[in-house]
């Protein structure tokens, strides 16, 4: 069997590489504790209000109390950011 055969039969039994976004069926969530990320549940993510990600990237957006997921919070958050802001009371808002 000459080289090139043994190339081509490899190259047909192995598989494509896949993408890691093709494999990926869950999110990874992240928050930030004492300046590390750390791998969290879904239901301490929603509630986190400091800084939190998804998938590797920042998320902004609402944050929901533990004891009553279906609202959302309203107090003070971490990020400054108009997406995390916008649903806070005045009072909790940075200057």
């Amino acid at each position: 069997m000459n080289k090139d055969k043994v190339e081509q039969i490899i190259k047909e039994l192995t598989p494509p590489p896949v993408a890691t976004d093709d494999i990926l069926t869950t999110p990874i969530l992240e928050v930030l504790i004492n300046e590390s990320w750390v791998a969290t549940d879904e239901d301490i993510w929603k509630a986190w209000t400091c800084l939190r990600k998804i998938n590797g990237e920042d998320y902004h957006g609402d944050v929901h109390p533990l004891a009553a997921p279906e609202q959302i919070w309203t107090g003070p958050r971490v990020c400054g950011c108009r997406k995390c802001q916008v649903n806070v009371e005045a009072k909790h808002r940075p200057n």
